[in-house]
């Protein structure tokens, strides 16, 4: 995915997660208004600008993963 430079990555990750959520919510789950209190996604993104390989990819989603649970589990 390409953005222009008047955007900043935060900006379009959360436009992207925020629109994504509320599609999925409305399909699968009947909401037919926005999440008000509630997470679809984990906080965070992840952003390459030279290109990392898939195994990169799939342990920084683990590694993501795995930080949630075990904050989740202190709770």
């Amino acid at each position: 995915m390409q953005v222009l430079s008047k955007y900043s990555v935060a900006q379009v990750a959360g436009y992207i997660k925020g629109k994504s959520a509320t599609a999925t919510a409305r399909r699968f789950v009947g909401k037919q208004k926005n999440f008000t209190g509630q997470n679809f996604w984990v906080r965070g993104y992840y952003v390459s600008t030279v290109g990392l390989d898939e195994t990169a990819i799939r342990k920084y989603s683990w590694d993501r993963k795995m930080k949630t649970s075990n904050k989740n589990d202190r709770l």
